[in-house]
C-alpha cells in the first residue's frame, strides 16, 4: 500500500479529505482563540452547555413516545441556546462590568456546570 493509495482509493478518499479538512479548521480556530487569548473558550462553552442537554432531555422524557425521533435536534438545539447565553454572558461581563477574561471565563463555565448538575 503506497502513500497515494489514500488518495486514490476510493474507500479511504473521503474519510482522509475529510480528516485533513477537520484539522486545517482546527488548527485555524485554535490559532485565532490562542491570539485573542481566549483559550479557556471551547471548554466554557462546552459546559455551558451542559444545562441545556439536561432540560432538552427533561423535555423529551415529558413528551409522548412517538416524539422520540426529535431527540437529537431538540437537545441541541437547547444545547446551543445555553452555550449562547454563556458567550452572551462572558462578553457582557466583559463590556459592562469591567471583569476580567479569564474572571468571567471561568465564572460562567462555573455556573453553568452548577446550574447543570
Amino acid at each position: 500500500m503506497s502513500l497515494f493509495s489514500f488518495f486514490t482509493d476510493p474507500v479511504l478518499r473521503g474519510p482522509m479529505i475529510g480528516c485533513m479538512l477537520m484539522a486545517l479548521t482546527a488548527s485555524l480556530v485554535g490559532v485565532l482563540s490562542f491570539i485573542r487569548r481566549r483559550s479557556l473558550l471551547g471548554e466554557t462553552l462546552s459546559h455551558a452547555a451542559y444545562p441545556g442537554v439536561v432540560f432538552g432531555l427533561s423535555i423529551i422524557g415529558s413528551l409522548p413516545a412517538f416524539m422520540e425521533r426529535f431527540t437529537a435536534p431538540i437537545v441541541l438545539c437547547f444545547a446551543f441556546l445555553t452555550a449562547l447565553t454563556g458567550l452572551y454572558l462572558i462578553d457582557f461581563m466583559e463590556r459592562r462590568l469591567k471583569v476580567r477574561q479569564d474572571s468571567a471565563l471561568c465564572f460562567v463555565l462555573a455556573l453553568f456546570f452548577g446550574v447543570g448538575l
